[in-house]
């Protein structure tokens, strides 16, 4: 695919897609099937067991230490985490070089605030950034978004800077930090790839293309859900939102008190959760006979719950319910009451989930 710059001149580029969720794998899809982009310019650059499809292009699987890696965080800095940067940032760059051979790429990434992405966005190959959606924050509004991500630099970021370019294997260079989160990058104005009307809605994107997804696109997924209730589920433990004994109770709470559930139900955990929170699900829905289907974490939520019809969609505060209740909102029980309002727990992603789904009374049993 050829791209115009300004200066007229035209380059070869390829296409490197950061993807770690089935909603960024889903709009990467979109995006190379509108642009036609031939399956050698394609690098699905893929982290936390989500794969690119083969027949699209090159899918390389980085691995964790590479993704979940501090790099520069401040707050990391007397840990001395900073020290492997060098070998993580080689890793990447090395994946890079092997893909394009010298061409110059587009990386198309969630936001730019993120040490990881800079990695990329820094290589001397990048010559464009572009933004995907991932999730909620596509949907969060502008204050609450700014809050999470705020429009300036903390001041540690100054002085850990000013620490770390004396030492040459932290690559302070290569670890600049981007003021905005969706900061034009590149030599054209970068585009953000939605895939509702409502996504982006807070006026810091403001060039904003709506994916189309068309039927061979959603041919490369599956969404095989047997039951007629499902269960979005949150990393609320892993995340320190709430107590491991305060999932539980809300566990046996939920399935006592939705008939709905007693013929059986369809669980999608959440990536991060961990065997402790997933084995309370799972003891919880035995003790009471419930039959229950895990999803796979290939099923592309976010396409099955904006073609959804007739399931019962039920969360938590799973930013995959916006999706549901963009759709279908009879049928989306959302229960983050259950802790801000019933038991004065969870008060730490209170104000988000306001933002993304409004000031909700606990929900009718059902």
């Amino acid at each position: 695919m050829d791209i115009q710059f300004n200066n007229e001149k035209t380059f070869k580029m390829k296409h490197i897609f950061h993807i770690h969720s089935q909603i960024n794998l889903l709009i990467a899809c979109c995006v190379i099937a509108s642009r036609n982009i031939p399956k050698k310019d394609v690098l699905f650059a893929c982290f936390r067991g989500v794969r690119g499809f083969d027949e699209l292009g090159t899918s390389l699987s980085l691995s964790d230490e590479v993704y979940y890696h501090p790099y520069n965080s401040p707050r990391n800095l007397f840990k001395f985490k900073f020290l492997k940067n060098k070998s993580l940032i080689s890793e990447v760059d090395t994946v890079i070089s092997n893909f394009t051979n010298g061409d110059d790429f587009i990386y198309y990434v969630p936001h730019c605030k993120n040490p990881l992405y800079q990695v990329f966005i820094s290589n001397c190959f990048c010559k464009q950034v572009n933004y995907i959606e991932d999730g909620g924050d596509a949907y969060l509004s502008k204050e609450e978004l700014l809050n999470k991500f705020p429009n300036k630099l903390h001041w540690s970021h100054f002085v850990s800077r000013l620490i770390l370019k004396f030492i040459p294997c932290a690559m302070n260079s290569r670890l600049k930090p981007n003021v905005n989160l969706y900061e034009d990058i590149g030599s054209n104005q970068s585009t953000s790839f939605a895939l509702t009307n409502n996504s982006f809605s807070t006026g810091l994107n403001e060039n904003i293309t709506v994916v189309n997804i068309s039927s061979d696109v959603q041919k490369r997924f599956i969404s095989d859900i047997h039951y007629e209730s499902m269960f979005l589920f949150d990393a609320l433990v892993e995340q320190n939102v709430i107590q491991l004994d305060q999932f539980r109770s809300f566990m046996e709470w939920f399935v006592d008190s939705h008939s709905a559930i007693k013929s059986g139900i369809s669980i999608k955990f959440h990536p991060a959760q961990n065997s402790k929170s997933k084995n309370i699900v799972l003891n919880v829905l035995n003790s009471r006979n419930i039959q229950y289907q895990e999803i796979s974490s290939e099923t592309n939520m976010e396409l099955f719950l904006l073609s959804n019809k007739n399931k019962n969609v039920y969360g938590v505060g799973s930013s995959l319910l916006k999706y549901s209740l963009m759709k279908n909102p009879s049928q989306t029980f959302i229960l983050f009451p259950f802790f801000t309002k019933s038991n004065d727990w969870g008060s730490i992603r209170e104000k988000n989930w306001i933002d993304l789904f409004g000031d909700l009374s606990l929900p009718q049993v059902k």
